[in-house]
């Protein structure tokens, strides 16, 4: 016995008055077509329990033209819809409609559309309505455990929306909150000092950790000395950015925020010249010989962000953007290295 007879036997023991063709494929695998009848969940439910792999796409499972018009324009009518301009989106809720809907056999008759439920899309809250007499007995649809799940749905989203709403007003003021704070961060930026150091060529190796764009400094700390993720980075501090106390302290959890002195600042580099103006020259047009030279040479240059007071800093590069995009750690003494030349810069 094939696969697709073993299947047809079971679907007809299940579904006894639904005609079933089930057809076997060569390379393709079992394919399985009918009319109405049950969902295709519960057909590719007792395929799974035989072991046969039946894919959705391989369930052929139709529905009547004269049918599908009937409860279209129902549709049309319950909504209060133009059956013809919206005909797309009424057919797309009745195909819907159609796949969570079980029939018990293969020839049913349309009674009707109604809600089962008051809110939600509609293809999840209506409900078809249908009749087929077979050999002398009626069957109706039976919508109670679908009612059911409609009403546990509609009360677990009513219960959302209002959690919503409660959290609303408190939303409100978190975010004033923190605009407030925004701004007391930009105030508090107009105090720092900027010193130029690009030709200072001070050049330095900073642990960069593997996942950046934090805004924490403590994140960039767990990054490399805990979790010991990072890489290191050949640096040229081509800035100094002085911070005063509150603002490097305000600083540390606020990489993410854009500040002036960042903007356009960062990128790599390198001390290998080309010789050729590079606003003419697409970079990878160059010899593969000179691009090896530069980035062997090549460095990211970097704002060292410091604060005198707490003899504490780190590297910066914003990759031409305005906030902290990526940042260095340094060890103790080379952060007060830093700090000392930044200093006798200023005078």
């Amino acid at each position: 016995m094939t696969e697709a007879q073993k299947l047809k036997k079971e679907l007809v023991k299940a579904f006894p008055n639904v005609k079933f063709s089930c057809t076997m494929r060569e390379w393709y695998g079992v394919y399985v077509h009918y009319n109405f009848g049950p969902k295709a969940d519960d057909v590719k439910s007792i395929a799974d329990s035989l072991g046969i792999d039946l894919p959705y796409y391989h369930i052929g499972r139709h529905c009547e033209e004269n049918f599908e018009e009937s409860a279209i324009k129902a549709l049309a009518e319950l909504f209060g819809s133009d059956p013809v301009s919206e005909r797309i989106m009424i057919v797309r809720i009745f195909r819907k409609l159609f796949e969570k809907t079980s029939f018990e056999g293969c020839n049913p008759k349309l009674k009707g559309v109604e809600y089962g439920i008051e809110t939600g899309a509609m293809d999840d809250i209506c409900l078809i309505n249908w009749e087929e007499t077979i050999k002398g007995k009626v069957y109706v649809s039976d919508h109670s455990e679908a009612i059911k799940a409609m009403k546990l749905e509609e009360k677990i989203f009513k219960g959302r929306v209002e959690k919503r709403k409660r959290l609303e007003p408190l939303k409100k003021i978190a975010h004033n909150n923190y605009m407030e704070d925004q701004k007391r961060v930009q105030e508090l930026s107009k105090s720092s000092v900027v010193i130029n150091a690009e030709s200072e060529d001070l050049f330095i190796k900073g642990k960069f950790a593997g996942m950046n764009k934090n805004n924490t400094l403590r994140e960039y700390y767990d990054e490399v000395y805990q979790k010991h993720y990072y890489s290191i980075w050949k640096v040229k501090v081509v800035e100094f950015v002085k911070c005063s106390k509150d603002f490097y302290s305000q600083l540390k959890n606020n990489l993410m925020t854009s500040f002036e002195f960042f903007k356009g600042k960062g990128g790599t580099n390198s001390t290998y010249d080309l010789g050729k103006d590079m606003d003419l020259v697409e970079f990878h047009q160059l010899p593969q010989e000179e691009q090896d030279a530069w980035k062997a040479e090549s460095y990211t240059e970097c704002l060292f962000v410091y604060c005198k007071e707490y003899e504490n800093g780190f590297l910066v590069d914003p990759e031409g953007y305005a906030y902290a995009r990526y940042a260095g750690l340094l060890s103790s003494d080379e952060q007060k290295e830093l700090i000392k030349k930044a200093n006798e810069l200023i005078g």
